[in-house]
């Protein structure tokens, strides 16, 4: 099994400790992958970048969003049918 591991950048000093992320503990091959963003405080909306990295450090997935000060929005990841072992 290969390890896999999920990185999330906020990038806004705004909102240093003032978001939430929920994730699945497991990520399957061929099942969508959702994560759920939350900025709790921040003075201006906040860009979020989420991957997705095997363990050699290399990005397999990524996506970004921008997210308003109490906002939750989703970061949708399409089907991970390209990895031969997750």
């Amino acid at each position: 099994m290969t390890e896999m591991r999920q990185t999330l950048v906020v990038l806004n000093a705004d909102a240093c400790r003032t978001y939430l992320v929920l994730a699945p503990k497991t990520v399957r091959r061929g099942a969508d992958l959702t994560l759920s963003v939350s900025i709790l405080r921040a003075s201006r909306p906040v860009d979020v970048r989420a991957e997705l990295k095997d363990s050699s450090d290399t990005p397999i997935v990524s996506n970004s969003i921008n997210v308003a000060p109490g906002d939750e929005h989703y970061l949708h990841f399409k089907t991970l049918l390209k990895f031969a072992v997750l």
